[in-house]
């Protein structure tokens, strides 16, 4: 059985994958995908990714939801949980060479995530 595919036309749905441009689907899709309607929270303090001021890095016409789920680096996809920056300096500033560091699942309760 074939996944279904995300039918928008936004550059979320699409990734080279050394071969071309091809559009993935909508299990993979950043925008469209396993979260959609769920907006994106830092895992430590659990607050949401509307609650952060992203002026001067996103694009006037994207939603910070948009903004966390494409350009922040430490956003996981598969928990939809991210770091904002407090968080992240708090925690050390973590990384993984090669990868990158990526929030794990949101703590019980706001601060309980890594010290």
């Amino acid at each position: 059985m074939m996944a279904a595919r995300c039918t928008c036309d936004s550059p979320c749905c699409e990734a080279d994958v050394g071969v071309g441009i091809i559009t993935c689907g909508s299990q993979h899709c950043t925008v469209h995908g396993e979260h959609a309607g769920e907006e994106p929270r830092c895992f430590r303090c659990q607050k949401p990714a509307s609650e952060f001021d992203y002026t001067g890095f996103k694009d006037e016409d994207e939603t910070n939801e948009y903004f966390v789920r494409t350009q922040e680096g430490t956003y996981n996809r598969n928990t939809n949980t991210f770091a904002c920056d407090a968080c992240y300096i708090a925690i050390g500033c973590p990384t993984v060479p090669g990868y990158g560091w990526k929030a794990p699942a949101m703590s019980e309760k706001p601060s309980e995530g890594l010290q």
